[in-house]
């Protein structure tokens, strides 16, 4: 079965602006479409992101990247079998530029995504099946996720540093077990808070974004929604510490509340952190410039809980230096915004874990509610993926999915498993 058509479209992502979509048809009618994050950061990856100038959506149209699907990629695609490998191939020919500069990284990887979906409706087998079959994985396993409970950071200037901090359900019977007892715990936090009088807003990772008077209190209040819940033995918690946007390169020191830190006084405070609650991971917790930084952390940390990073590292670069070799992580954040085509992101995940890593398979700014990622995570046994908060429809779409995938295996329905 070969592809008879492909087209481009112009959607809107969760943070409402575009975001490029690409669907195609093959010869038997079979249609399906894969859309990609449209993520502000993605360029301070060192990927290049393909959008219009102008005034049109405040700077962000997308016609030249449909354009480019539809009058460049789209020919080169049409009369062939979707094979995924094979197609990335051809999409790296077509634009042979590291950073995809020529066609746009949203281009190549909606482009990659769909081809993905077209191979598993010719094979008749489910995206996850066909995932597994690419990375040579005989077998498949649900990830746990890291639930995004509350918000803060530097965009929200709430008073609270870290970016997100997360529920892991290492108590868990199953995946539908841990998101039901994370919903649980989520509303009851947003029950103290709403009894305080204080406002309960949805940040846009799907956080709860509320005001605080120091970087303690909400870490008091989540332990006490776990209590109120009977969820202290189920949930242990992780960090997003997005450490690069509180750290001033100029004098080397971190923003912590009113106060400069250095790097060291930092890692003292994540050690009292750990002494003081069930921290299980810490992402980005210096800032990836911070080298000597990070090692100290790793040295302090890194036998204790899991120290995750992704910024500042390209993970094509991860095929020849690993993070571990660097001494600053032992699990690595891979998200679709940093790759530009499927092999590449399967190549990563390979790579990480063949250095020892865990993998923590991550949602984006951005996000639409494409729902691949959920295959991705479970076609490369990953263990563990960040979808967001459960309460927003981009990052419900993979919760859901996710759902679907577990009753799945568990049934007679799927004769590949």
């Amino acid at each position: 079965m070969k592809i008879s058509k492909v087209f481009g479209r112009e959607i809107v992502n969760s943070c409402g602006v575009p975001a490029l979509s690409c669907e195609m048809v093959l010869e038997d009618g079979t249609f399906v479409s894969a859309s990609v994050p449209s993520d502000p950061l993605s360029d301070q990856e060192g990927l290049f992101i393909l959008k219009d100038g102008g005034l049109r959506c405040a700077g962000q149209g997308l016609q030249k990247a449909v354009y480019n699907l539809e009058s460049i990629v789209g020919p080169a695609f049409v009369g062939k079998v979707p094979e995924v490998h094979v197609l990335d191939a051809i999409l790296s020919e077509l634009d042979a530029t590291p950073e995809r500069k020529n066609l746009g990284a949203n281009v190549t990887l909606a482009a990659s995504l769909a081809v993905c979906k077209a191979q598993a409706a010719v094979e008749q087998m489910e995206v996850f099946e066909t995932v597994a079959q690419l990375q040579g994985c005989a077998s498949v396993s649900l990830p746990f996720p890291l639930i995004n409970v509350l918000s803060g950071g530097k965009v929200l200037s709430n008073g609270f540093p870290f970016q997100n901090v997360m529920l892991v359900p290492v108590g868990a019977q199953n995946f539908r077990m841990a998101l039901e007892h994370g919903l649980t715990v989520f509303h009851e936090y947003r029950a103290l808070l709403k009894k305080q009088g204080r406002m309960t807003a949805i940040a846009e990772s799907g956080g709860i974004f509320s005001t605080y008077n120091d970087p303690y209190e909400p870490f008091e209040l989540l332990m006490e929604a776990l209590k109120n819940t009977q969820m202290e033995n189920v949930f242990v918690l992780g960090i997003d510490a997005a450490a690069d946007q509180l750290f001033d390169i100029r004098t080397k020191t971190y923003t912590w509340g009113t106060e400069q830190k250095t790097a060291d006084q930092l890692i003292v405070i994540y050690k009292k952190m750990c002494d003081s609650y069930p921290l299980y991971s810490l992402e980005n917790g210096l800032a990836w410039q911070d080298i000597k930084g990070g090692n100290s952390l790793f040295d302090a940390l890194g036998g204790t809980i899991q120290l995750a990073a992704n910024q500042g590292f390209s993970h094509s670069a991860l095929l020849s230096q690993g993070l571990g070799a660097r001494q600053v992580t032992n699990a690595s954040i891979i998200r679709l915004a940093e790759v530009s085509t499927l092999t590449e992101f399967l190549e990563s995940v390979s790579s990480c874990q063949s250095q020892g890593l865990n993998t923590v398979i991550a949602c984006s700014n951005g996000e639409t509610d494409e729902n691949i990622l959920a295959d991705l995570a479970v076609g490369t046994s990953s263990g563990q993926i960040q979808a967001g908060g459960a309460s927003r429809g981009e990052f419900l779409a993979k919760y859901n999915r996710l759902l679907f995938i577990e009753d799945l295996l568990s049934s007679e329905l799927l004769s590949h498993a």
